[in-house]
């Protein structure tokens, strides 16, 4: 029962800071235009828009520094499941004429950490 418990606290917590990101990013004048996009390859947090430029968004938190930042925890093999997620994203919707870019954000105990366009390797 505990694990059940503890997994729906963090699933709890990370929609917290998933939402302080979307405020974020409305702050500085994206759309939101999808949350938690799911697919067979994984899931993509938020997908946002401004102009013709759509932002695939990956929200990441760590209470503390103390094992690294945040946006650190997104690795080689998570970069290669989220390409895959997003072209499928722009193949499954005929996303045409637009740009795009990989962003991460990353909650440090109280600090947000904007990274803008992230290489996706792979």
């Amino acid at each position: 029962m505990q694990k059940l418990e503890k997994k729906a606290t963090k699933t709890a917590i990370g929609r917290q800071f998933e939402e302080k990101a979307a405020c974020l990013l409305k702050e500085e004048g994206y759309s939101i235009i999808e949350r938690n996009f799911r697919c067979k390859y994984g899931e993509i947090d938020i997908i946002a828009k401004k102009g013709n430029l759509i932002v695939f968004v990956e929200v990441k938190a760590r209470s503390t520094a103390d094992f690294g930042f945040s946006a650190q925890s997104v690795d080689k093999n998570k970069r290669k499941r989220l390409k895959d997620c997003i072209n499928f994203f722009i193949q499954k919707f005929k996303i045409r004429d637009c740009d795009f870019r990989f962003d991460i954000i990353g909650f440090d105990g109280n600090d947000a950490n904007w990274i803008k366009n992230v290489f996706l390797e792979g």
